[in-house]
C-alpha cells in the first residue's frame, strides 16, 4: 500500500513539475524551484524532532508535504510572473 502512494506522490510531483515547466518556460527553474520546496522537508523534520523530540511521522506529516508543495509552487508562479513584468517594456518602478 506505501509503494502504490509512492506512486502517486511521484506522479503528483511529476505533474507539478512539467506545469511549472510550461509556465516559466525554463527546465532548471522548475527543478531548482521543486528542490528548494523538497529540501525544506528534511530540515523541518530535523527540527521537529530536536524540539520535540519525537521520531514517529504520522499522517497529518505527510499531507504537510502536499500543502508545501502547494503553496511553494504557488510562490514560483508569482516569481516567475514578477520576472517577467521586470522585464517588459511596460514596468515601471515609481
Amino acid at each position: 500500500a506505501i509503494l502504490h502512494d509512492i506512486g502517486y506522490a511521484t506522479a503528483t510531483g511529476a505533474c507539478v513539475l512539467f506545469i511549472v515547466w510550461m509556465y516559466s518556460g525554463f527546465f532548471l527553474v522548475s527543478c531548482l524551484g521543486l528542490v528548494t520546496i523538497l529540501t525544506s522537508f528534511p530540515l523541518t523534520y530535523a527540527i521537529y524532532c530536536a524540539l520535540l523530540d519525537r521520531r514517529e511521522i504520522g499522517i497529518f506529516n505527510f499531507l504537510t508535504l502536499f500543502l508545501v508543495l502547494g503553496i511553494g509552487t504557488d510562490d514560483i508562479f508569482i516569481f516567475v510572473a514578477a520576472w517577467r513584468r521586470a522585464i517588459s517594456k511596460d514596468y515601471c518602478v515609481f
